[in-house]
């Protein structure tokens, strides 16, 4: 159960960071 929560809770947060700012990893990029 904590294994699914904690993959489900990470594959989350990094689908969101790249989302909230494509500007600012395109500009690094």
């Amino acid at each position: 159960m904590l294994t699914i929560l904690t993959v489900l809770t990470l594959g989350l947060a990094a689908l969101a960071m790249p989302v909230r700012q494509p500007a600012k990893a395109r500009a690094r990029r």
